[in-house]
């Protein structure tokens, strides 16, 4: 819509389930914590693998939602035509500060009926990192918290881990 000049450039909004909905502005500490991700999860992606950041991922018609990190299957160059979709989809990240109840709420169930296999959520102001796994129709079989000082391993990968403690939660 925004190629199509429907919507301004610089206005932050994504597609979920057929709404327009605006998104959160990147704070300071968001900013920094998206950052440090991108660089712990470069180390420790296979080459067939790549990280994406704040880009669109498409879930089907209604749903072009942008998470804050995205490791999916193949390299950037394979998606010069379209965006990737949810089978190419390895794990998702979000940020959460204002957004909590949004990235658990609607987000969580777009994604689990998309088929996302693992979805991290970053609580910012809980200090803590909500995993997601197992997608059952609209939520997630599998649900655990870690605090501030855990260390986290994705399933598709043994060495794609995230340092909580390296992260500016406090």
């Amino acid at each position: 819509m925004g190629d199509a000049g429907i919507l301004p450039p610089d206005r932050r909004v994504e597609l979920l389930d057929g709404e327009i909905v605006e998104m959160s502005p990147i704070g300071i500490k968001h900013r920094q914590i998206v950052v440090l991700l991108s660089e712990m999860f470069q180390q420790g992606l296979p080459a067939d693998t790549h990280c994406q950041v704040q880009q669109p991922i498409v879930l089907g018609d209604e749903s072009e939602p942008e998470p804050d990190l995205a490791i999916i299957r193949g390299r950037p160059t394979d998606y010069m035509k379209s965006h990737p979709t949810a089978d190419a989809v390895i794990l998702l990240i979000e940020v959460a500060q204002a957004s909590v109840k949004f990235d658990l709420g609607d987000k969580l169930r777009a994604y689990a009926r998309a088929g996302i296999s693992e979805y991290w959520v970053i609580d910012v102001a809980a200090k803590s990192l909500i995993v997601h796994r197992e997608p059952q129709g609209d939520s997630y079989g599998a649900v655990t918290a870690h605090a501030s000082d855990a260390v986290v391993v994705a399933n598709s990968f043994p060495k794609l881990t995230i340092d909580l403690a390296a992260l500016p939660l406090a």
